[in-house]
C-alpha cells in the first residue's frame, strides 16, 4: 500500500484544521428561523414518515434530496443534527473532488488554496441576517447536491479514458436533473458543448442519463402513478414559469437589474481592484526574476498592506467574476480546438500528451460550468445564492491567479514563484476580509432556539419570538393537532412536531401563484387546520407588500371568517387562531 506523500498529509491537515475552525466558529449558527429551511426539515421529516412526495407534499424541485435526507432521518432520526451530519458529509466530498480538480489544473499549491477558499468563503458561510446560504443548511439541498454531483459528473467526463468513464458521468448527470433548475441547465449545457467538441461517448453518457430517470420514474410511479410520477421528475423545470419568478424584485435583483446604475458602479470598483492586484502580481514577477527569494520576501509584505486599505469591498469583490469565466472558457475552447495533434511514438509522451488534452478538456469545462451558473447571478456575489452559484467561478479565479498567470510571466522571461506567492498572499488578504464580514452576522446569533435538544440552533433577535411560539404552540395544541402556517414559517410546524393541513409548504408569492390561490382554498377547505399560526413577514422580494394585503386576499378571508385570535406572541409578531 502506496502511502501518501508529506505534502498531501499536509494539505489533508490543512483542510482538517481549518474546517475544524470554521465548524467551532459558526457552531449551530447556519439555519434560520422563519424562511427555508424549515422546509427542508419538515419535508425530509414527512417522507421519513410516510408521507409522499408531490402528492402529500407540494414541492418546486427535483426528487432526489428530500429522499435522501428522509432516508438519514429514518436511519439516524429525525432532528436537525441529523442533516447537519448529512450535509458535512457532502460537504467533504465536494471538498475532496474541489482539491482533485484544483490539482489537475494547477498543482498540489493550488488545490490547497482551492480547498481553503471553498471551506472559508462558502462552506460555512454567514454573511447576512438571513440564514440557509451555506453548506451545512442550504436554503435547498438541491443545490449544494446537485453541484456536488455536477462537479463529480464534469470531472469524470473530462478526464474519461474508458467508455466506462464516460456511462458513470451519465449516471452522475442524470441524478444531477433530479434536483436543482439552476444547476441541471448549467451542466446539460456543459456537457452538451463538450460532447460536440469531443464527438465520443454520446450514447454512454445518453445511456446513464435515460438510465437514472427511468429508475426515478419507476420508483414515484409506484405510489403516484405513471402520469403524476413524470410530472413530479419535470416539476423543477416548470415551476418558474408557473410563479413568474423572472419578474420578482428579488431575481431582478440576481441579475443586477433593479438598479443597474449601481450594478456598473460595484462591478467597475470591483473591477479596480482586480486590477491593482493582477498588476502587483505581474509587476513583482518581472521585476524579481533571477532573485527569487528576495522577491519573495519584498511580495508577501507588500501585499500585506492591502489589509490595511480602506474602502476594499469585500463583499462585492466577485462582481467581475462573470467576465473572468467567459474569457477563461473562450481560450481553452480555442486551445482545445488549435492545439496540434502530435504523433507520439514514446509511450512516456504520449501520456503525456493525453494528460495535457484531458487537462485542457478540464479546463475548458470547468469555465463553461462557471458560465451557465452565474447567468442566474450577473451581479455576482458569494453570499445569498452566490454560496453555491458562484463557487466553480471562485475555483477558476484562484486557479488562474495561482496557476495560470504566474505560468505565462514564466513563459516571458518572469519568476512563476514570485507571482504565485504574492498571489497566494493577497489570497490571504482577501480570506481575512471575507472572515470579517462574517463576524458580525455570527456574532448576533445569540439566542437558543428548539424544543428537542437534536433540534436545537442560535438565532438573532428573532429567536425569543420564535421560541415563544413554539411554547404557545405547544400549551395551546394537542400534538395530532394539525397547523396553517401563513405566510411561511414552518420552521414552528417541524420544531414543534405538528403536522400541516393541506400539501403546501408555505404560502408566499411563489407557491400561490405556482399552485393558485383557488386550488390552494380548496384543499384547505377539504382538510381545514385546527389552529392557524400567522406570522408577521413582509414580502417585498416578490414585488408584494403582505399576505392579506395584497396578494392571498381568498385565503386570509377564509382564515378570518373561520377562524378567531387566541394569543399574540411578541408585538404582534405572531398571531395564534383557532376554529370559532
Amino acid at each position: 500500500m502506496t502511502r501518501p506523500s508529506l505534502p498531501r498529509v499536509f494539505v489533508a491537515l490543512l483542510f482538517g484544521a481549518v474546517a475544524m475552525s470554521m465548524l467551532a466558529w459558526t457552531w449551530l449558527t447556519w439555519p434560520d428561523p422563519i424562511v427555508d429551511f424549515g422546509q427542508q426539515l419538515y419535508a425530509a421529516w414527512q417522507v421519513s414518515e410516510g408521507a409522499v412526495l408531490y402528492r402529500d407534499l407540494a414541492y418546486f424541485h427535483g426528487p432526489l434530496s428530500v429522499h435522501v435526507n428522509a432516508a438519514a432521518m429514518a436511519l439516524l432520526g429525525d432532528s436537525l443534527i441529523t442533516l447537519v451530519g448529512l450535509n458535512l458529509f457532502v460537504l467533504v466530498l465536494t471538498l475532496v473532488l474541489i482539491r482533485r480538480i484544483a490539482e489537475w489544473l494547477g498543482g498540489l499549491w493550488v488545490a490547497a488554496a482551492a480547498g481553503v477558499v471553498f471551506l472559508i468563503v462558502f462552506a460555512f458561510a454567514r454573511y447576512l441576517p438571513t440564514g440557509n446560504y451555506n453548506w451545512v443548511t442550504p436554503y435547498t439541498h438541491e443545490i449544494t447536491h446537485g453541484l456536488a454531483l455536477a462537479l463529480a459528473a464534469l470531472f469524470v467526463l473530462t478526464t474519461a479514458q474508458r467508455q466506462r468513464d464516460a456511462w458513470l458521468a451519465g449516471v452522475l448527470a442524470g441524478l444531477v436533473l433530479l434536483t436543482k433548475l439552476e444547476v441541471a441547465v448549467a451542466l446539460v449545457a456543459t456537457f452538451g458543448v463538450l460532447l460536440v467538441l469531443e464527438r465520443r461517448w454520446w450514447s454512454r453518457v445518453v445511456g446513464g442519463v435515460v438510465g437514472v430517470l427511468g429508475v426515478a420514474w419507476v420508483g414515484l410511479a409506484i405510489r403516484l402513478g405513471p402520469v403524476d410520477a413524470w410530472l413530479g421528475i419535470v416539476t423543477p423545470y416548470r415551476a418558474p414559469f408557473l410563479a413568474g419568478a423572472e419578474s420578482f424584485p428579488l431575481y431582478r435583483r440576481m441579475l443586477g437589474l433593479d438598479d443597474p446604475v449601481t450594478t456598473v458602479l460595484h462591478l467597475g470598483r470591483a473591477s479596480i481592484w482586480w486590477l491593482i492586484a493582477g498588476a502587483m502580481v505581474v509587476a513583482l514577477g518581472f521585476l524579481f526574476r533571477g532573485r527569487t527569494k528576495i522577491g519573495i520576501a519584498a511580495a508577501v509584505p507588500l501585499v500585506g498592506l492591502v489589509a490595511f486599505v480602506g474602502g476594499v469591498p469585500w463583499l462585492q469583490l466577485a462582481r467581475p467574476l462573470p467576465v473572468l469565466v467567459i474569457a477563461a472558457a473562450g481560450y481553452w475552447l480555442w486551445r482545445w480546438r488549435h492545439e496540434p495533434a502530435k504523433e507520439a511514438s514514446d509511450p512516456t509522451e504520449a501520456r503525456r500528451q493525453a494528460f495535457r488534452h484531458r487537462r485542457i478538456v478540464l479546463a475548458a469545462g470547468l469555465c463553461l460550468f462557471a458560465t451557465f451558473l452565474l447567468a442566474k447571478i450577473l451581479a455576482t456575489r458569494v453570499y445569498h445564492v452566490g454560496f453555491a452559484l458562484a463557487l466553480p467561478a471562485a475555483l477558476v479565479l484562484v486557479v488562474a491567479a495561482l496557476a495560470w498567470l504566474p505560468r505565462w510571466i514564466a513563459g516571458r522571461g518572469g519568476d512563476a514563484l514570485v507571482a504565485r506567492t504574492a498571489a497566494t498572499a493577497l489570497l490571504i488578504v482577501a480570506l481575512w476580509g471575507h472572515l470579517h464580514a462574517m463576524s458580525g452576522p455570527i456574532d448576533a446569533q445569540t439566542r437558543a432556539v428548539g424544543v428537542q435538544a437534536s433540534d436545537i440552533f442560535w438565532a438573532d433577535q428573532r429567536g425569543p419570538v420564535v421560541q415563544a411560539t413554539l411554547e404557545a404552540i405547544e400549551t395551546r395544541t394537542e400534538a395530532d393537532d394539525t397547523l396553517l402556517i401563513v405566510p411561511d414559517g414552518i420552521m414552528l410546524a417541524y420544531l414543534s412536531r405538528r403536522r400541516i393541513a393541506g400539501p403546501y409548504l408555505n404560502y408566499v408569492p411563489t407557491e400561490v401563484l405556482a399552485f393558485g390561490e383557488t386550488r390552494m382554498l380548496e384543499d384547505l377547505v377539504a382538510d381545514p387546520p385546527d389552529h392557524v399560526v400567522v406570522v408577521r413577514k413582509s414580502t417585498r422580494e416578490f414585488g408584494y407588500e403582505g399576505f392579506g394585503i395584497d396578494y392571498g386576499l381568498l385565503l386570509s378571508t377564509w382564515i378570518d371568517q373561520h377562524y378567531q385570535p387566541v394569543g399574540r406572541v411578541g408585538d404582534g409578531d405572531v398571531l395564534l387562531l383557532s376554529r370559532r
